[in-house]
């Protein structure tokens, strides 16, 4: 579907993967809610996303190249999956306004450049994340829900980090 830039399919029990065919010029992506597995196709690193919602499904494995610097991407909803990979190492886009990463077991750290970013909502609970949660900026508007269940994560709104 070469045309095709956007693409609804949630709430639809769908399973299996996600063909790599499926988008190359989408914008938006929606595909929440069904019982899909597997990974995300590598291809779509080379997709220029705004909307990428893949939550309550089964996928797992990296999706870390859906996110870089140089993506138009506003918002990413990951959450209620597998997904394994190191938001250390990941670079965030500058417009990025919505990031959902809860329940998976994404590991490393909260990268420092949230604080600089306008996110309106901020998730990464019940994760693998570990340091301390980065402090200033817009961060102050999320509370402990948006952090909680990482084992090794501290520092407001968390318990303070142990010396």
């Amino acid at each position: 579907m070469p045309n095709l830039y956007f693409l609804d399919l949630g709430y639809n029990h769908l399973t299996g993967t996600i063909p790599p065919q499926l988008l190359r010029k989408g914008s938006y992506l929606y595909l929440s809610h069904n019982k899909l597995t597997g990974g995300v196709p590598a291809e779509f690193a080379a997709v220029n996303f705004w909307t990428i919602d893949l939550s309550y499904n089964g996928f797992q494995g990296e999706a870390s190249f859906l996110l870089g610097a140089n993506k138009p991407l506003l918002n990413l909803d990951l959450s209620h999956n597998a997904f394994s990979f190191n938001l250390s190492a990941v670079q965030l886009p500058e417009g990025l306004n919505s990031l959902e990463l809860s329940h998976n077991e994404i590991y490393g750290e909260i990268p420092e450049m949230v604080v600089d970013m306008m996110l309106n909502y901020l998730n990464v609970s019940y994760n693998r994340l570990g340091g301390v949660v980065p402090a200033g900026g817009n961060m102050a508007w999320f509370d402990q829900s948006c952090f909680q269940h990482n084992k090794g994560l501290c520092g407001s709104p968390l318990p303070p980090c142990k010396q």
